[in-house]
């Protein structure tokens, strides 16, 4: 090969070597290539509930395939930018009304007292039966209710649970939130606990879980802010007061529904109320 074209081979060889390095160094230097699938664009909302899939990613942690994150009956775009409340809690001010119910029923959705009158809305429709948008219309005002401070408060379990299930038994709440306000007026009531439990199950079982509900009962009115010192006693009774009787031979839908009156802790209030304000 003569000098000439080993030097034309070496100069092309040289160039293609160039040329490689300046593609690497400029691919090097460019920005990365993006692209953003459909279903993440800002403007997309797959569930139609008023919110993009990013704001609910981001901002919110909603559901983007859900369009009522917490089964409210309120959509999550309208609860964020129409009512203010929250997309993920179903009760956002804690009054125990549903955030669609009291968009029906016209109360604040993030205030406990809509009224002002000292009453959670709760209280007033479940408990009271009075107004919760009038402040005229409270227990002090209203005939033929029943105040909390009056009696006694029962309250239901699921067989075998001793949990306060917010969700299936819902009264429970709205029951001791009127009585947590009864002992925010009436400060020298006493309270006393016991719990029960239905025929099911060994006696030794029974009495455990009696117990275990009435204690379930007292460390709620204690997170409530109820003064222990106000709780004469809390036990249980097992399956020794039962309410249901019972003869003859019971199909199992008949045994469950009888026996379901003996799942229950009775609050029993002790002395009268002349509804001084007081603490808790």
């Amino acid at each position: 090969m003569s000098f000439s074209v080993a030097s034309s081979l070496r100069a092309l060889l040289f160039g293609a070597l160039l040329a490689t390095g300046a593609a690497r160094l400029l691919a090097q230097d460019a920005p990365p290539a993006t692209t953003t699938p459909a279903d993440v664009r800002g403007d997309s909302d797959r569930d139609g509930d008023g919110l993009t899939d990013t704001e609910e990613a981001n901002t919110y942690n909603t559901n983007p395939d859900v369009a009522d994150t917490d089964g409210d009956g309120l959509r999550d775009g309208d609860e964020v930018k129409t009512y203010r409340t929250n997309p993920r809690s179903r009760d956002t001010d804690g009054d125990n009304l549903p955030d669609n119910e009291e968009i029906q029923r016209r109360t604040n959705p993030i205030a406990s007292d809509t009224d002002g009158d000292g009453y959670s809305d709760g209280s007033e429709v479940y408990a009271y039966g009075t107004d919760p948008t009038d402040p005229n219309s409270h227990p002090g005002t209203a005939k033929g209710t029943t105040d909390a401070c009056n009696g006694a408060v029962e309250l239901t379990f699921d067989e075998g649970s001793a949990v306060l299930d917010p969700i299936n038994r819902p009264d429970n709440f709205q029951k001791l939130d009127a009585l947590v306000e009864c002992l925010g007026r009436c400060r020298e009531m006493k309270l006393l606990i016991v719990g029960h439990a239905s025929p099911d199950g060994s006696r030794a079982a029974n009495d455990r879980l009696s117990e275990m509900r009435a204690n379930e009962i007292f460390v709620y009115l204690l997170s409530r802010g109820v003064d222990e010192a106000r709780v004469e006693d809390v036990y249980g009774r097992g399956s020794r007061s039962p309410r249901a009787v019972v003869r003859g031979l019971l199909t199992e839908h008949a045994r469950r529904y009888l026996y379901a009156r003996d799942r229950r802790v009775v609050i029993y209030l002790l002395n009268t109320c002349n509804s001084t304000r007081g603490s808790l």
